[in-house]
């Protein structure tokens, strides 16, 4: 999560944003996938409406994420279930669907959760103040970064192949 982040906030600064806006972003959206595409998306003057659809598209996904979860096991307020809602993420799902289900706490859960959004914001506040040096530095190649989450998949993809022929 820190690179990816990283590269999230480079990206996000060297599209004009202020840094503070990684800081948000990660605190209320809290998906690389959308996080990645609004840049372009916002830095072209993209309407409301667009940008509500384009993340109904990309992050729907996670919705179904909650229906084979053990979010039963998160006990608590509502903010806190809300919580674990909110931070299910592809990498967290895939984390956590290896464990036994009949042994994870909610304490579990969470904790997991919240380290993954952790080093998220940590990566994308990192990259976003770095983003504007990074960016006078390496000038439109900036937009590489973008290239990033792309070479992730392609690489798990190989290790799985080769670990699962």
């Amino acid at each position: 999560y820190l690179t990816l982040g990283a590269a999230a906030g480079a990206l996000l600064a060297a599209a004009g944003l202020e840094w503070w806006w990684a800081a948000v972003r990660s605190l209320v959206i809290y998906s690389g996938t959308m996080q990645m595409l609004l840049v372009p998306i916002v830095a072209g003057g993209a309407c409301l409406a667009t940008i509500a659809l384009s993340a109904l598209f990309v992050s729907g996904r996670h919705v179904f994420y909650g229906l084979g979860f053990p979010l039963n096991r998160v006990r608590g307020r509502l903010a806190t279930r809300l919580y674990a809602v909110h931070a299910i993420t592809d990498e967290v799902y895939a984390l956590l669907a290896s464990k036994d289900r009949s042994r994870m706490s909610g304490r579990y859960l969470l904790s997991v959760e919240a380290v993954s959004q952790a080093s998220w914001f940590l990566g994308t506040c990192v990259g976003a103040l770095a983003g504007s040096w990074l960016a006078s530095a390496v000038g439109e190649r900036i937009e590489l970064l973008g290239f990033v989450l792309t070479s992730l998949f392609v690489v798990l993809a190989i290790e799985n192949w080769r670990s699962n022929p």
